[in-house]
């Protein structure tokens, strides 16, 4: 008999549970926010001139897909155990920033469409749970370098 495989134990989970600590809550909370947002303002008109948020959201996504690439193949083990924390959360939001940037590079940004509005409300909510993500990183990796340098901290 083959035993079903059990996901409560190791893994990586990306849920709010109150008994783990919130790993990528905080960034999705943000971009929601951040989405509803941008998306409300564009398609209302509000934001004009679309294309270079575009690629600034693109160029910033590259960038830190490529310092992760970095990060990940160093011997910093400050940075290398706070990897291991924030990095599903922190790909998630570069593949999903790089992905629809690249599909509003390639449509044209119409504010009267509905499919437009929400693909620009999407690929606002990935940048900036990505952006969250990468400072939330970031801090991780300060107070994992302060405690690590002498055991008592910063």
């Amino acid at each position: 008999m083959i035993d079903k495989p059990n996901f409560n134990k190791g893994g990586i989970k990306l849920s709010c549970q109150p008994e783990r600590p919130a790993r990528c809550c905080i960034g999705a909370f943000v971009g929601l926010g951040f989405g509803v947002l941008v998306g409300t303002l564009f398609a209302l008109g509000f934001i004009p001139v679309m294309i270079n948020a575009v690629f600034a959201a693109f160029s910033l996504g590259s960038l830190i897909l490529a310092m992760l690439v970095a990060a990940s193949s160093g011997c910093n083990p400050a940075m290398l155990r706070c990897l291991r924390k924030r990095f599903p959360c922190l790909l998630t939001g570069v593949v999903g920033t790089v992905l629809l940037t690249l599909t509003s590079m390639v449509i044209p940004l119409d504010p009267a469409s509905a499919l437009v509005a929400a693909i620009v409300a999407a690929a606002a909510f990935f940048f900036a749970y990505m952006i969250t993500e990468l400072i939330m990183l970031i801090s991780c990796a300060v107070n994992e370098g302060c405690a690590f340098k002498d055991g008592r901290g910063c």
